[in-house]
């Protein structure tokens, strides 16, 4: 039986590339590649000179639809960051951005076993149908200074040693590096019933994030100013901030 596909549910009659052509083409470049797979959530890592991953897992429709549209929508900002020295995103810039970040990120979760995933039914159905962001979502952008490759990496989290959703608290952090951009997606999923009121506090490691991590989702009323005053110039800071989460 073909999939179906994640937002409309219609038949998986498309192969997705998670990351635009137009995206890749520019860093042809050796680059890490890293993803959790398998029941374990085993972390995999492997080297590419282009990142390139495709996905059947959407219809046609949706894919040459409104997920090409929101990719043409981020795509304006993407570069103004990698080519400016410094500019102030403004509130659509930073929605359209988000967006493109959180729907590669559902597509990315079908990587892993369905059990795993965090984006409900729900969340990918008013993606599709809205374009509406889901609930306990967080999107920051880094400057990688000198950075030339290709960067992304997922870590999920949890509160304790059990994974049952019903008693624990799931999350799960996708940072992706194109050049000098780092984009970074927190979704989490709470314990029992969540309500879109509900505040959620998550702990972060050793780094000085807030002079890192330019918040641009949810969004608020101080503007985003980039670049950042302080930017991530080695690998080994790229991974640190891509788990600076703790559960």
């Amino acid at each position: 039986m073909a999939r179906t596909c994640i937002f409309c549910g219609g038949r998986a009659n498309s192969l997705e590339d998670v990351w635009p052509c137009w995206l890749t083409s520019r860093f042809i470049a050796p680059g890490t590649m890293e993803a959790e797979r398998g029941p374990d959530l085993q972390m995999n890592a492997y080297r590419t000179d282009r990142p390139k991953i495709a996905i059947r897992c959407v219809c046609a429709r949706c894919n040459n639809g409104w997920m090409n549209q929101l990719q043409e929508r981020g795509k304006p900002l993407i570069e103004r960051l990698w080519s400016d020295n410094a500019c102030t995103p403004d509130l659509e810039g930073c929605l359209s951005l988000s967006l493109w970040a959180v729907m590669t990120s559902m597509v990315l979760q079908t990587l892993g076993d369905e059990e795993n995933w965090l984006y409900s039914d729900l969340d990918r159905t008013l993606m599709w149908k809205n374009q509406k962001m889901p609930p306990f979502t967080g999107i920051w952008i880094a400057q990688c200074v000198g950075h030339t490759e290709t960067y992304t990496q997922s870590q999920s989290l949890w509160t304790g040693q059990s994974r049952d959703a019903e008693r624990q608290a799931r999350g799960n952090a996708i940072t992706m590096a194109f050049g000098t951009l780092a984009i970074q997606v927190l979704k989490v999923v709470p314990p029992g019933e969540a309500t879109p009121g509900r505040e959620i506090s998550i702990a972060q490691g050793r780094g000085y994030w807030e002079e890192t991590a330019l918040p641009i989702w949810p969004l608020k009323t101080d503007p985003v100013r980039w670049p950042p005053p302080s930017g991530i110039r080695h690998e080994s800071e790229l991974e640190l901030f891509a788990q600076r989460f703790r559960p």
